[in-house]
C-alpha cells in the first residue's frame, strides 16, 4: 500500500530485480548510480557463465511479492526490469579459508580469490521469471545478499574481458530462435488486471469502490541506450458509474478514466542520458507521505491509501542526466504541467474546507495555470556518493501542484463562501541522504518551500491566503531480521519559518510512524502494518493488511484504514471515511 524500501540482507534473501545488462561497466555503474540515489540498495553482478554482460541488481529481497513491489518501482529506471531467484543459502565462506569473504577496506566489496574484476560482485546459482539460466558452479564462490554498497561506483576501469557497448539480456539465458530475437531486440509488452472493492463502515455505511482496472505497456530498444516506452491504463468503477450515492459531479470524475501513464524516448550521447516525453521523475522515497517527491503529481482521490506508483501522476518532461564517476546531475524542464487530483466536492477524500457559521459552501472548479512557458517547471538535481553517503541537493520551480483555496464571501439572505482551487508558483530546494549502517538503512530528507499559500481563518483576508515560507523533514532508520521481519521508523515534521497565527496547523507539527511486516514464504503470506501518528494532537492513521500471492501471476490482498483525529487534523478530517478493502491482481 505504502512505499517500500528494501535492505540488504545475508541471509534468507531469495529474489533480486535485475534493473539492466551492460557490456560497459560504465553504463552499469551510471544505472546503479541512479537507482541507489532513489534509495534502492543495488549491486553490480559480474556476468553468468558464456556472458559477457555485467548485471545491474536491487535488493535483494524476503519475498516474491516484494520483489513483485521492487520490480515496479523500478520501472521510471528501466523498462526491463524483471526478478530473479537466488539461492537462500548463509553467507559461505571465502573459498579455502573457512572465514567470511575478504572485505577490501577501500571498496567495501567482497573479493573471491581476485578472480573477479574490482567491483563486480560474484554470486550463486541464479534463475529467472523466464525459468532459463543458472548460473552453475563458475560463480558459486559468494553469497546472493547485500554488499557494502559504498564502492559500488567508485571503480577506476572497466575489466579486460567487458567489451563496450551495451547490449539485451539474450546473453543471460542462452535463448534461441523467436524467443532470443524478440529479448535481443529489447521488445517486450506487460502490464496487469485488477479489481478493488472497498466497504466505507463508519458513519454512513456504504460501498465507496468497486474499481476494474487494465494497465498494459510495451516498450523497445534499437542501438546502444536508445529505447521507447508506452504505457496506458484504464478503468470503470460502477459504484460511480451507476450508482447514485455520490453527487453527479463526483460519478463523473470517478465513474471511468483512461489516461497514458508513460509514454517517452530514451537516448544517450556519452556521459549524458536523456529521455523525453511523459515520465515519472522521482526525487525522494519515504513511507506513508511525501517529502522530497516533489516533481511527481498525485492522485489523492483516496488520499495516501494506496500503491505510491500507482497514485504518482507523470509529467510530460525533458529529462537530461549526467555521470561523471560518483556524481550525477540532473536537469529537468516541465513545459505542460500535471497536477495532483482531489476529486470532487463531495467525494470521500476530499480536503475539509473551513465554512463560517451561518454561510453555505460553493466549491468552483479548479483554476489551472495556462500551458505558456512562464508556467513551466523547471529544476535541477545534484547528487554524490562519499565514504557510502549518497547526498543529494535540488531546487525546483514551478506551479504548486498541490492546489489553494482561495476564498470569496457571497452575502444576501442566504450568504455562502466560494473556493476556487489555485496554483500559484512556488519553489523548492532541499535535500536528502542515505547510509548503510550494518544491516539497516538511515534515510533522510529536507525540503525548504518559499511563498507557499496557505488558508487563514480571519475573513478579513481578501481571498483567505497568505504565502509562507516552511520546512518539511523526515528521518527514517528500517532493518529486516533474520526472521523475515521489515521494520520501518521514521521522526517527521514541518516547521514554518515565516508563520500566521490564524492558520490552522501549529508552527511546528511533528509526527512519527512505524511499519512492521513479515513474510511466510511457504505460506505465501505477507500481513503489514503501517501506522502514523501526530505528536501535536491524537491524529492518526491505523493500515493493516495482508497479501497472498496465490501463484506467480495473481495476487489477493485484503485489509483495513483507520483514520482518526479532531476535524481539522490531516487523518482526523477523514474519520468517518474507515473502511475495509479488498484487491486481486494478474499480472502478465
Amino acid at each position: 500500500m505504502f512505499a517500500i524500501a528494501f535492505v540488504p540482507q545475508a541471509v534468507f534473501a531469495d529474489y533480486a530485480v535485475q534493473v539492466g545488462a551492460f557490456k560497459d561497466l560504465d553504463r552499469a555503474r551510471k544505472l546503479a548510480s541512479r537507482v541507489r540515489e532513489a534509495g534502492w540498495p543495488v549491486e553490480v553482478r559480474s556476468p553468468l557463465p558464456g556472458s559477457r554482460l555485467l548485471r545491474v541488481w536491487a535488493g535483494p529481497v524476503a519475498s516474491r511479492e516484494e520483489a513483485t513491489a521492487l520490480q515496479e518501482a523500478l520501472r521510471p529506471f528501466s523498462s526491463d526490469a524483471f526478478i530473479v531467484r537466488l539461492e537462500s543459502a548463509p553467507t559461505p565462506a571465502s573459498p579455502g579459508t573457512g572465514a567470511p569473504p575478504a572485505v577490501s577496506p577501500e571498496t567495501g566489496l567482497r573479493t573471491s580469490g581476485g578472480e573477479t574484476p574490482e567491483g563486480v560482485v560474484p554470486l550463486p546459482g541464479t534463475d529467472t521469471d523466464a525459468g532459463e539460466a543458472a548460473a552453475g558452479e563458475a560463480a558459486a564462490g559468494e553469497a546472493a545478499g547485500g554488499e557494502g554498497m559504498d564502492a559500488l561506483f567508485g571503480l577506476e576501469e572497466p575489466p579486460e574481458s567487458v567489451d563496450a557497448g551495451a547490449a539485451g539480456m539474450d546473453a543471460l539465458f542462452g535463448m534461441a530462435g523467436e524467443e532470443e530475437a524478440a529479448v535481443a531486440g529489447g521488445r517486450g509488452i506487460g502490464g496487469y488486471l485488477q479489481s478493488e472493492a472497498a466497504y466505507t463502515f463508519a458513519d454512513d455505511p456504504h460501498w465507496s469502490k468497486f474499481r476494474n482496472l487494465a494497465e498494459v505497456h510495451g516498450q523497445g530498444s534499437w542501438g546502444e541506450g536508445n529505447g521507447w516506452w508506452l504505457g496506458v491504463r484504464a478503468w470503470f468503477d460502477p459504484v460511480y458509474a451507476v450508482g447514485d450515492y455520490y453527487p453527479d459531479a463526483v460519478r463523473q470524475d470517478q465513474g471511468f478514466e483512461a489516461d497514458i501513464r508513460e509514454a517517452y524516448l530514451d537516448f544517450s550521447a556519452g556521459d549524458w542520458d536523456f529521455r523525453l516525453g511523459r515520465q515519472h521523475i522521482i526525487w525522494g522515497e519515504m513511507v506513508g507521505l511525501f517529502f522530497a517527491d516533489v516533481v511527481s503529481a498525485k492522485d489523492l482521490r483516496e488520499f495516501v491509501l494506496v500503491d505510491f506508483d500507482y497514485l504518482r501522476i507523470p509529467q510530460w518532461a525533458t529529462l537530461g542526466e549526467y555521470f561523471k564517476g560518483d556524481f550525477h546531475a540532473e536537469a529537468v524542464w516541465i513545459p505542460v504541467m500535471s497536477y495532483n487530483k482531489v476529486g470532487k466536492y463531495g467525494a470521500d477524500f476530499f480536503p475539509a474546507l473551513v465554512v463560517p457559521p451561518g454561510y453555505g459552501l460553493e466549491v468552483a472548479d479548479d483554476r489551472r495555470p495556462d500551458d505558456t512557458l512562464e508556467n513551466s517547471g523547471y529544476g535541477l538535481r545534484l547528487s554524490y556518493l562519499w565514504s557510502g553517503w549518497d547526498v543529494s541537493g535540488f531546487y525546483f520551480s514551478s506551479p504548486d501542484l498541490k492546489a489553494a483555496y482561495a476564498r470569496t464571501t457571497v452575502g444576501g439572505s442566504a450568504p455562502l463562501v466560494r473556493y476556487t482551487p489555485v496554483h500559484e508558483r512556488v519553489a523548492r530546494m532541499g535535500g536528502t541522504f542515505a547510509k548503510d549502517v550494518g544491516a539497516a538503512l538511515v534515510k533522510g530528507e529536507l525540503v525548504y518551500t518559499m511563498d507557499r499559500p496557505f488558508s487563514v481563518l480571519r475573513l478579513s483576508e481578501p481571498d483567505g491566503l497568505v504565502p509562507l515560507d516552511l520546512v518539511d523533514y523526515v528521518v527514517g532508520l528500517e532493518f529486516t531480521t533474520e526472521q523475515s521481519v521489515r521494520l520501518n521508523f521514521q521522526f517527521f515534521g514541518r516547521y514554518f519559518t515565516r508563520y500566521d497565527a490564524d492558520v490552522v496547523p501549529d508552527r511546528h507539527e511533528t509526527g512519527v510512524s512505524a511499519l512492521i511486516s513479515r513474510e511466510f514464504p511457504r505460506l505465501r503470506l505477507e500481513p503489514e502494518v503501517l501506522l502514523i501518528h501526530s505528536l501535536n494532537r491524537p491524529d492518526w492513521l491505523l493500515s493493516a493488511k495482508l497479501a497472498w500471492r496465490l501463484d506467480e501471476a495473481w495476487r489477493l490482498r485484503f485489509g483495513v484504514d483507520l483514520l482518526q483525529g479532531p476535524g481539522d487534523g490531516l487523518f482526523g478530517q477523514y474519520a468517518d471515511k474507515d473502511r475495509v478493502f479488498g484487491e486481486l491482481r494478474y499480472s502478465f
